[in-house]
């Protein structure tokens, strides 16, 4: 059967402009497209959207699909982020999940404490029920006495974790764990609480199509925990039940054993590829563990920390590229992310990749102006969330100090100085974050609320075209899937039909606009 959708308003990636034309759509691909009339009597569907546009199904650089998951399921609880007596008050409200209580959304930044959160904190207002309160960022947890009474940590755990495990002066644990051990920790907890991890995925994929997603980028958790949470036999599983593809890129370690077992016995196929690895450079700021080439305050003697060695994170780095797989590194402070361009063009000129194949650097939170020209040195692309700019925006300077808020979330300057962007979620950060909404606050810099001269950063937005490019086409570049992202002849017949043409549409009012129908693989899967 051979289908043709018509449109006032097809998006061209090319020119980051639309036409008025049609699709073929043969089997799973597009097989023409069509800027002038065709004859319709050999289509045998015709449908015509009319003034409403069609662009490529969206495609989220990067999530975290087994979490977000599982929220959606309904076993991690969001909540706001606010003072320590702000996130408690939630906290006893968040309901009871197979006999715990996970809420998810506090950043320890705006505590205001001399030191970190402790267990007896949360015990003060619930103390009968194992409570493990996890980051908005995933980069840390906190938990009560009775969560702490059911998980299992050792030294030799955090040594191949990384992170840190805070203790009092008696050297028991306070309940406070960042970034690998505390995915370590997570994930002990999490693998006890949903039966049927299946149906959530699939019901989760079918809750993107509504927003006109089709393919996602799904990213390790951690570079170094025994568990990164990529769940790659999940997704064997239901591989031909999946309504959106998925680009796995697993921790890239120093022991190899797991990675040569998943390229030696991994079949990739149009749904479901290993598509490179990941490694993380650093941590975030609103722990201070992303690492700044100078000091968060002047004074302090801190400036966060590479999770491996600079020469032990170069070296992953190349090795990567030596197996022809990109990879993908998180860097969020300006050392991190000097470190990593530097490392990247390295590896770049010792060992070559396959045509199409890009190193992918992510977040890119807190840029140094000195390091402009390296964007252009390299051929990496740059993995962003425009609606991380947001998050707690008002109190970034707390994190990171004011000298540095007008060089944080560049999108304007990087573009202008030749990088390629690719848009996400990072979900779970950010949860129910629709590409609509991401493009919104790329274009406006606006929170959600969408009023005026409320946001972060206005000189660096982008352009409508621009965004749409981002999570489209570039963000399918950035998940190296080289057959969707663009409507074009050979490429996957994965499509978005909106409501109006975004290009048409003032700023702010993009947030009007909605997801009227989703194609993939050439199939109506979502219709409003």
């Amino acid at each position: 059967m051979v289908t043709l959708l018509k449109s006032e308003a097809i998006f061209d990636v090319a020119t980051q402009s639309t036409f008025a034309g049609a699709i073929a759509i043969s089997g799973q691909k597009i097989s023409a497209v069509y800027r002038t009339p065709v004859d319709e009597a050999q289509f045998d569907v015709v449908r015509d959207f009319g003034a409403q546009m069609i662009v490529p199904g969206f495609v989220d650089a990067h999530q975290h699909t087994y979490v977000i998951s599982l929220v959606q399921a309904g076993a991690l609880t969001p909540i706001d982020y606010g003072t320590m007596p702000e996130v408690l008050a939630q906290v006893a409200k968040v309901p009871e999940f197979a006999g715990w209580k996970i809420p998810m959304g506090y950043y320890a930044s705006e505590f205001d404490l001399a030191g970190t959160p402790t267990a007896a904190d949360i015990d003060a207002i619930e103390a009968d029920i194992p409570v493990m309160l996890v980051a908005g960022d995933v980069h840390s947890i906190w938990l009560n006495s009775k969560a702490l009474a059911k998980i299992h940590v050792t030294e030799k755990d955090l040594a191949v974790a990384g992170g840190e495990i805070f203790r009092d002066a008696t050297g028991a644990l306070t309940g406070f764990f960042t970034e690998g051990i505390a995915t370590h920790v997570l994930n002990q907890v999490l693998a006890t609480l949903v039966a049927s991890m299946p149906e959530n995925y699939l019901s989760y994929f079918r809750e993107l199509n509504q927003q006109g997603v089709t393919s996602v980028g799904v990213l390790a958790v951690s570079g170094r925990a025994d568990q990164d949470l990529i769940n790659e036999d999940l997704f064997k599983t239901i591989e031909n039940d999946m309504t959106v593809r998925a680009a796995l890129f697993p921790g890239m370690r120093q022991d190899e054993t797991r990675l040569q077992h998943l390229l030696a016995e991994f079949e990739n196929s149009d749904r479901v590829q290993i598509a490179g690895t990941k490694q993380f450079y650093d941590g975030v700021t609103s722990t201070q563990t992303a690492y700044m080439v100078d000091d968060y305050f002047p004074g302090s003697g801190e400036k966060g920390a590479p999770m491996l060695p600079d020469e032990t994170l170069h070296a992953l780095i190349k090795r990567s590229n030596a197996l022809d797989l990109p990879i993908r590194v998180h860097a969020i402070g300006d050392r991190a992310i000097r470190e990593t361009l530097m490392a990247f063009e390295a590896a770049e000129a010792a060992f070559p990749m396959s045509p199409g194949k890009r190193n992918v650097i992510e977040h890119l939170e807190v840029f140094n102006p000195a390091d402009l020209p390296r964007l252009t040195h390299s051929r990496a692309i740059l993995s962003v969330q425009p609606s991380h700019a947001l998050i707690s925006y008002e109190g970034l300077w707390k994190e990171v100090g004011e000298a540095r808020l007008p060089w944080m979330f560049t999108f304007r300057k990087f573009i202008d100085h030749g990088a390629t962007l690719a848009f996400g979620t990072d979900a779970p950060v950010v949860i129910g974050q629709t590409p609509i909404q991401t493009i919104f606050q790329a274009v406006t810099r606006r929170t959600l609320a969408n009023e005026a001269g409320v946001g972060l950063g206005f000189d660096e937005a982008v352009t409508i075209g621009e965004a749409i490019t981002a999570h489209t086409l570039h963000a399918a570049q950035a998940n190296q899937q080289t057959n969707v992202g663009q409507i074009a002849p050979g490429y996957f017949a994965d499509l978005a039909i909106l409501s109006q043409n975004l290009l048409t549409t003032p700023p702010d009012q993009l947030l009007t606009v909605e997801t009227v129908a989703t194609v993939f693989d050439g199939q109506f899967v979502w219709e409003k």
